[in-house]
């Protein structure tokens, strides 16, 4: 009997801290990496066209072809998408 209950309670402190490791927090190891931008474009297809290329495991498109006239640190109008690493 004595045997019994140490097992049952092992079972539940192995339990709580499966729990706790699952529940707790633990998240997926993924550094934050800075947007880059591309373009400028003179046409929404030639832009989607080249955002095509930058589609990969190592990549993730952050936001599609907009257009940006010139200014905010933005030299020419144009089409442009945002990209950033995958780390």
């Amino acid at each position: 009997m004595v045997n019994l209950k140490k097992r049952v309670s092992t079972v539940i402190a192995g339990a709580v801290v499966a729990g706790g490791l699952m529940f707790g927090g633990a998240t997926a190891a993924q550094a934050v990496t800075p947007n880059y931008s591309v373009g400028p474009f003179a046409t929404v297809s030639e832009c989607e066209a080249a955002k095509i290329t930058y589609i990969s495991s190592w990549t993730k498109i952050s936001q599609g072809c907009t257009y940006y006239p010139q200014q905010g640190g933005f030299v020419d109008n144009g089409y442009y998408f945002h990209y950033r690493a995958i780390a």
